[in-house]
């Protein structure tokens, strides 16, 4: 365990002196754009769960339309069928 952190030490002590040295801020860089690229899937993955929820916002919206319709369809074929009921009856008279 402690080669691994002396490895891991030397590792930066390393690529700090190399900064110091050549000043050129590497690590900086690099950890900038692994930054930059996990904000960038982050923001395209919000962008898609945005997209998906409008699509389910406006699924909602038909299947709710659709029950309605279905409720007014049931409503009037119970109706139709009560006079329909009704003239068998005085049919049967």
């Amino acid at each position: 365990m402690f080669r691994l952190l002396g490895g891991i030490g030397l590792g930066v002590a390393f690529a700090e002196t190399y900064e110091r040295l050549y000043n050129i801020p590497l690590l900086e860089r690099r950890f900038r754009e692994e930054v930059e690229y996990w904000l960038s899937q982050y923001n395209t993955a919000k962008q898609r769960l945005d997209e998906l929820s409008n699509q389910l916002k406006q699924s909602e919206g038909e299947v709710i339309s659709l029950r309605e319709k279905v409720s007014n369809l049931e409503n009037h074929y119970n109706a139709i069928k009560e006079e329909i009921n009704k003239l068998d009856e005085l049919k049967k008279e």
